[in-house]
């Protein structure tokens, strides 16, 4: 009973407190403004012009020497993360080899990779950005790769064309 009693005596001046301030989901000290969208508008940031006059300034970047050798190795082998059609896989190069030759009667524009992992060689066709993209290409080869599926991968970059 005293426990009880010491609690609500406890609570009850905290209740009180609580219950001064008028709007309680405010942080004490601010206080609603009521203001129009004509004011909004002209204290908005894009409607600003912005000022080019001003000096060219410097900026001074300190970094580890780790982050450099990082860069370096990963420039030399540069990818995209897309998407790739995996059409076969098989210990028989027989099977990749016919696998490969259905896919140039069906898509003979189509890139095709070959990747052999031990013990097995992987077919893939196509090269993607989207999943969405994938999946047509898929639907398109579904009558002679029944069992092809679409899997993200690291891809090569496409080359670029002289003009």
């Amino acid at each position: 009973m005293k426990s009880n009693l010491i609690i609500l005596l406890t609570i009850i001046p905290l209740l009180n407190y609580s219950q001064e301030n008028k709007n309680w989901r405010l942080f004490p000290g601010k206080e609603v403004k009521a203001s129009s969208v004509d004011s909004l508008i002209t204290q908005d940031s894009i409607i600003k012009k912005l000022d080019f006059s001003q000096k060219r300034g410097t900026i001074t970047v300190h970094q580890q020497s780790v982050i450099d050798s990082l860069t370096s190795k990963h420039k030399n082998n540069p990818y995209i993360l897309g998407y790739t059609v995996q059409l076969e896989v098989s210990q028989q190069t027989s099977k990749i080899r016919d696998a490969r030759y259905r896919l140039l009667k069906l898509q003979p524009d189509a890139p095709i990779e070959e990747n052999y992992s031990a013990p097995n060689t992987y077919l893939y066709g196509g090269s993607f950005y989207t999943r969405t993209d994938a999946y047509e290409f898929k639907n398109a080869i579904s009558t002679s790769f029944p069992n092809a599926i679409v899997i993200a991968r690291k891809l090569a970059l496409p080359p670029i064309e002289n003009k």
